[in-house]
């Protein structure tokens, strides 16, 4: 088997080759950014009523609140969707983009744990089960 000879001046070259690329091109990578991602969660469900039957098909007002602790405690962040903004609801299952109206999640610290409640409201312009 012939041996390969390796050069000092062909380290050197190498070395110095390596050297350039990095000081060229590493500073315009783009840069992962705490900031950057989009602070929407989507989250999606079935509803169902005490009986376990599907609810029926329509458009339901619901309100969202995150909290800090899994019980007690006031919510950090909240949204209702109430009359243009109701989610609809077909075959039982919905889904919903939190953040994406005008209550944005760009106030909520996420590098915490964080717990979700739901109200559901019914059909109605608003409901009794809570403020609109």
């Amino acid at each position: 088997m012939e041996k390969v000879r390796v050069t000092s001046s062909f380290v050197i070259y190498t070395v110095l080759f390596l050297i350039t690329f990095c000081v060229v091109f590493i500073p315009i990578l783009p840069k992962a950014s705490a900031s950057s991602f989009s602070k929407v969660i989507n989250y999606q469900g079935k509803l169902t009523d005490g009986a376990g039957v599907t609810v029926a098909d329509g458009n339901y007002n619901m309100k969202f609140n995150l909290y800090t602790a899994s019980t007690g405690g006031s919510p950090i962040w909240t949204n209702t969707l109430v009359g243009g903004d109701q989610i609809a609801i077909t075959g039982g299952l919905f889904n919903v983009l939190l953040g994406a109206t005008s209550t944005a999640l760009t106030n909520v610290n996420f590098d915490q744990p964080l717990y979700l409640s739901i109200n559901i409201g019914g059909t109605g312009a608003c409901s009794l089960s809570f403020t609109c």
